[in-house]
């Protein structure tokens, strides 16, 4: 094993194949963040979603993929010109996945869960309860065509080498969070809710005009005149009047969400939430 994949790995505290999964997940993203900021990938593109924000803000749930966001719009887009240089990072600290392509100009990383549980070495009990063919999936997504007006910052990794990572600014993340609650296009998630939440108590800052641009672009606002927050926490107010807070929090939980958090959740809650949304 690697020294720094080692270092790692002493962060968790392992006992059972669940727990070294979750480690392994959360190390070979990291390995992967590295491996894409080396390429040069993070000079076109930013990083946001769940794994950002637990990486970055210390989110406490788990996010299985890597979720990108081009600067420019480029609808031929490939991460797969920089599948070298990744798979190269990924054998330098002793993995041995494949990266494969994916859908819309993503990626996959696959690889044998037994192998790759040996590699963080993982003890004989952990190992004797994995099929031999079972594999890891690791999805690498890339928004290659709404990438408009949102702003980035720098932040820096320690793990598992320094190293300088280009994100979604947090009052954009936060919009394209909420745009995730209010849009027509696809259902809202127990997660998407269980991160405004956390959104809201760790950093509420909305930046209003990512929101609209966001929602004009999938034809969810259309109105002539600018988006004003009353009008967010209006819609934001519709959509936890008709939620099922318990079907929400089930779903939540499957994704290792914090249950201590989730207990704290009724609809109340959440109505006091939005009151709580600072505009920027």
């Amino acid at each position: 094993m690697h020294n720094a994949v080692k270092g790692m790995l002493s962060d968790y505290s392992c006992g059972s194949v669940e727990d070294y999964s979750k480690a392994l997940v959360e190390i070979l993203q990291e390995v992967l963040l590295l491996g894409l900021q080396q390429s040069g990938f993070l000079e076109k593109a930013a990083f946001f979603g769940g794994t950002a924000l637990r990486v970055l803000h210390g989110l406490d749930r788990r996010c299985d993929s890597l979720d990108f966001c081009l600067l420019k719009h480029d609808p031929g887009f490939s991460i797969m010109e920089y599948a070298e240089p990744v798979k190269a990072q990924l054998n330098k600290f002793g993995f041995t996945g494949e990266l494969r392509k994916g859908q819309e100009g993503g990626a996959e990383l696959t690889g044998v869960t037994r192998l790759l549980m040996q590699e963080i070495g993982a003890p004989k009990h952990v190992l004797s309860g994995l099929h031999p063919r079972k594999l890891l999936k690791l999805p690498i997504n890339v928004d290659a065509t709404s990438g408009a007006g949102f702003i980035t910052e720098e932040k820096f990794l320690q793990r598992p080498v320094p190293f300088p990572v280009k994100a979604v600014s947090l009052p954009d993340a936060f919009a394209w969070n909420i745009h995730s609650l209010l849009s027509a296009q696809a259902p809202a998630h127990g997660t998407d809710w269980f991160d405004f939440a956390w959104f809201v108590v760790t950093f509420p800052e909305l930046r209003l005009s990512q929101l609209e641009a966001k929602l004009r672009l999938t034809g969810d606002y259309s109105d002539l005149n600018a988006l004003t927050l009353d009008s967010v926490q209006m819609d934001l107010l519709e959509k936890v009047k008709v939620l099922d807070v318990e079907d929400a929090k089930r779903e939540a939980l499957t994704l290792s969400c914090n249950r201590g958090i989730l207990e704290d959740w009724s609809r109340e809650y959440l109505i006091e939430l939005i009151k709580d949304i600072e505009p920027v």
